[in-house]
């Protein structure tokens, strides 16, 4: 599986915006692909769209494969889930709360 790091983004397209001397406003009117919706989702670590961040990206000067995360799931095998139904219990044994009647 793979995500992006919105934080590391958020840091690095600042960065970016502050060494090119541009505001999110100034970075909207040079970059008519960019809008400020666009640049304020990137800057307050929201979720962008793939093109949207490989744009900005491209436009801040940034490389988009310096934000990528891979995580490499835990791999389910047969043996795992074996072990797992063996331990689970079906029924909790409690008391009853219903009192046996004697006849």
């Amino acid at each position: 599986m793979a995500d992006i790091d919105r934080a590391a983004f958020a840091e690095a397209f600042a960065a970016s915006l502050q060494r090119l001397g541009m505001s999110q406003g100034a970075a909207a009117r040079a970059w008519p692909a960019a809008n400020a919706a666009m640049i304020s989702r990137a800057m307050n670590r929201q979720k962008l769209e793939a093109g949207n961040l490989l744009l900005l990206c491209s436009l801040a000067g940034l490389d988009p494969m310096e934000f990528l995360i891979v995580v490499k799931p835990d791999r389910l095998t047969l043996a795992a889930i074996a072990t797992g139904l063996s331990v689970q219990t079906l029924t909790a044994v409690v008391k009853r709360e219903t009192q046996e009647r004697v006849p």
